[in-house]
């Protein structure tokens, strides 16, 4: 497959993206924001933001099973 980022590049546009999911969190988009954090920590696992990356990735889960709420198909006791 053709090469998505030119070579030398991928620090800045992987910061971009990682830039792109902190403001898609911040827009309440929480399922785009993960995509585009896990997208910087495919390209660059140990990339300079790479541990902000994982803390919003977590942050992100743990909103998603707080608005989850309980199970809807265990009832109440």
């Amino acid at each position: 497959p053709p090469r998505m980022v030119p070579p030398g590049m991928e620090n800045k546009v992987m910061h971009a993206n990682f830039r792109i999911g902190e403001s898609l969190a911040k827009l309440d988009q929480p399922d785009e924001a993960a995509l585009h954090f896990e997208k910087y920590l495919k390209i660059l696992p140990e990339g300079p933001l790479a541990k902000d990356a994982r803390k919003e990735l977590e942050k992100l889960k743990t909103q998603q099973a707080r608005s989850a709420g309980p199970d809807e198909s265990t009832p109440a006791k």
